[in-house]
Order: structure tokens, then sequence, then C-alpha cells
């Protein structure tokens, strides 16, 4: 009986230790988390969250990250953000809302907006935003 302890003790062990790995490598601040991406972790440890604390507050912890992520790309573009579209258009400048829907990395996206509401410029914004800071080319997705 003790050698069966003994070897669920080290795999669980190695498991805790695995999941440290993956969740230190995910808060990894110059990237914007997608749930997609917190999910695959989530669901691969669900069955051992007695043992593992941070996996109660994975979710809380990915939107304070999402956050402080936002809040600190808002401030180091602030200037880029203003200039955006400067060449084409000095009077077309982000509000904040769009700049954050720019930032924002989530698999899917729906923008909701009335007419006349910026939802074309916000689309441009973050197409120009993946090609000069992310360096997103057409063969990215090929």
């Amino acid at each position: 009986m003790n050698v069966i302890k003994h070897i669920i003790e080290g795999a669980l062990e190695k498991i805790l230790s695995s999941f440290e790995r993956e969740y230190n490598k995910l808060f990894d601040l110059s990237k914007y988390i997608a749930k997609s991406n917190y999910a695959v972790i989530k669901a691969r440890y669900a069955g051992y969250s007695d043992h593992i604390e941070a996996l109660k507050r994975l979710e809380f912890d990915v939107d304070l990250h999402n956050e402080r992520f936002v809040r600190s790309k808002l401030a180091e573009y602030k200037n880029y953000f203003d200039k955006l579209f400067h060449a084409i258009d000095p009077a077309i400048i982000l509000d904040e809302e769009q700049r954050r829907a720019v930032l924002t990395d989530e698999d899917y996206c729906l923008v909701i907006a009335g007419a006349g509401a910026g939802k074309t410029t916000t689309m441009a914004a973050k197409v120009k935003y993946l090609v000069d800071k992310l360096n997103v080319g057409p063969k990215t997705f090929y």
C-alpha cells in the first residue's frame, strides 16, 4: 500500500509541476490570453482542481492579466493609436473602446454598433495593428 501511495504522490507532483510551468508560461505579459488558450489548460487539469488552487481562480487571473495587458498597451501605443489614420484623415482618432477592441485577441470577435459608430474604422485599425505591431503577414495563415 505504501508503494502505491508513493507512486500516486510522485505522479501528482509531476502533474502539479507541469501545471505550474504551463500556468506561468500562459501569463507572459507580452500577449493577450484568448479564452481558448486557457481553456485547454483548464480542461487538461480539471480532475486535479482539488490539488491545484490556481486552477480554481484561472479565469479570474486571466481576466486580470488581460486588463493589465490592455492598459499597458494603451499607454505604450498611445501615440501610435493617436496617429494611426493621420495620413488618410487627421480627424479619425480611435476612442478608448475602439483601441481596446484592437488590442483584444480572442478567437472570435463580434462588433455590434449603429451606423457611423466606427465599426469599419475599428476593423481597419485592427488589421493595421496586426501588421505594424505584431508582424502578421499573409503567410501567417497558410
